[in-house]
């Protein structure tokens, strides 16, 4: 990580007296919320048994991070350069709108007419496609470096992905 990125970053907390004991990387972290949180793992606690292996997704607003785990550690992580800001452009341009306009748009579909919602999901299509065709690329090729690893579910996250 560079040293100015993450001045930057404590920065934030420094100015609200919040000491910050460790920083992780977003791969890391993500791994670590999917082995003591989600799959509830002990540190230290060896596996018994072979265990199937979890996928997290974490789309964010100009990226997203991809990681496997099995639990007790990162078989695999990638950066995918597609985040919700893509999907929200991709909207302002086709309907020829706004940014907030756009947004305002994505996050209130479920809402949306039969109309505007086929509109959208239009405007949509080619980002989506891509980002689609990111994550299977990224699947297949997981799985045929790792021929002994079974991935049991995939775990959403990130603001952008709601």
């Amino acid at each position: 990580m560079k040293r100015d990125m993450v001045s930057r970053y404590m920065q934030h907390f420094k100015e609200v007296n919040i000491e910050v004991h460790c920083i992780q990387m977003a791969p890391l972290a993500l791994c670590n919320f999917l082995t003591y949180d989600l799959l509830g793992k002990e540190p230290g606690k060896p596996d018994e048994g072979k265990k199937g292996c979890v996928v997290a997704l974490d789309v964010g607003a100009d990226s997203s991070n991809m990681v496997v785990t099995d639990g007790g550690r990162v078989i695999w992580q990638r950066p995918i350069p597609l985040g919700g800001n893509h999907f929200t452009r991709a909207i302002s341009k086709d309907q020829k709108i706004t940014f907030a306009k756009a947004e305002h748009l994505k996050r209130n579909a479920a809402k949306s007419g039969a109309a505007e919602l086929k509109q959208l999901l239009l405007s949509l299509k080619p980002v989506l496609t891509d980002f689609v065709g990111e994550v299977q690329r990224s699947l297949n090729f997981f799985a045929n470096s790792h021929r002994d690893a079974n991935i049991e579910y995939m775990v959403g996250l990130g603001n952008a992905f709601r």
